[in-house]
């Protein structure tokens, strides 16, 4: 004989979380669609790749990246400049305070950095150290930059050209910048560009 339940009882203890299920699911459908604008980097291979995106033309605009763990060393150091020319990083960076080891090389280009070109976006809590070299404008962080940069460390040493510093190689109109430390060593070498006058900074140059 079957057990009959009394229709008044059967679903009453259900209902209020099977009328929420509409809502709960149109809720997790929207937050997976918004999963695409945050990336996480957990070591150099995923950095690398971020920089190669970032280089190939991905500006990153409106997306956010964070850095959870310290990155390279001595032994394996960071290699990829992040930018170029073409391609200026427009997203957020939140080093979340991690430090990245670099060897960033670059004596033929002006724009020289951990980041190359930062334009309408925002640099935050990224450490380095190691070494960055470049021709001309030339900081450890980032080389050129137009907008926010808050709490970055350079413990790197930085060799350039004619303007050089730091944490920027040249800052113009600038959003925010502050809490930014410089504990490296900045040198550089006027290379007598007519009308160009050598601008050698610890914070930025």
């Amino acid at each position: 004989m079957k057990n009959i339940i009394p229709k008044h009882k059967q679903y009453s203890p259900t209902k209020p979380f099977l009328s929420l299920f509409p809502v709960l699911l149109f809720f997790l459908l929207v937050g997976s669609t918004t999963t695409y604008s945050q990336r996480y980097i957990h070591d150099i291979r995923e950095l690398e790749q971020f920089a190669r995106d970032v280089n190939n033309g991905n500006t990153f605009a409106n997306q956010s990246v964070y850095l959870e763990n310290n990155i390279g060393d001595s032994a394996s150091p960071f290699t990829i400049m992040i930018g170029n020319d073409r391609t200026h990083f427009q997203g957020y960076f939140n080093g979340n305070g991690k430090t990245i080891y670099v060897r960033i090389g670059d004596t033929i280009n002006q724009y020289v950095g951990l980041f190359s070109q930062q334009t309408n976006g925002y640099l935050s809590g990224v450490t380095i150290m190691g070494s960055v070299t470049g021709k001309h404008t030339v900081g450890g962080i980032v080389g050129w930059s137009d907008n926010t940069i808050l709490y970055c460390v350079n413990n790197a040493t930085i060799y350039g050209g004619d303007t050089v510093g730091g944490i920027v190689g040249k800052l113009t109109g600038v959003s925010e910048f502050f809490g930014n430390k410089n504990a490296g060593l900045i040198q550089g070498t006027p290379s007598n560009r007519e009308g160009v006058k050598p601008i050698i900074g610890g914070i930025a140059g």
